[in-house]
């Protein structure tokens, strides 16, 4: 329940503006945004991200000192949930 939460949180504090694949985020998006979700962005979705979008993430994760592999078991599990969801959970009977 924790997972799908946290996900959730992260939908609605960064909504995504989708241009040419790319996914953008504001500095002041990503300056109230939780530790963890920043970088579970930086894990998952830096393929998506704009050039100014990574480039930001990257400076707001540096500023932090941020470790990303100290949430590595986090952002696995939250995967799995998702994924978890998306096969099992969402089927009707």
């Amino acid at each position: 329940m924790r997972v799908r939460m946290g996900a959730r949180a992260l939908a609605a504090l960064l909504p995504m503006l989708g241009l040419g694949g790319c996914l953008m985020y504001a500095a002041q998006e990503l300056a109230v945004t939780p530790t963890l979700e920043l970088c579970e962005m930086e894990t998952t979705y830096r393929v998506n991200l704009s050039d100014e979008s990574r480039r930001r993430l990257e400076r707001e994760l540096q500023g932090r000192n941020a470790d990303c592999t100290v949430h590595a078991a986090d952002i696995k599990a939250r995967r799995d949930e998702e994924l978890y969801d998306r096969m099992y959970r969402n089927q009707s009977p």
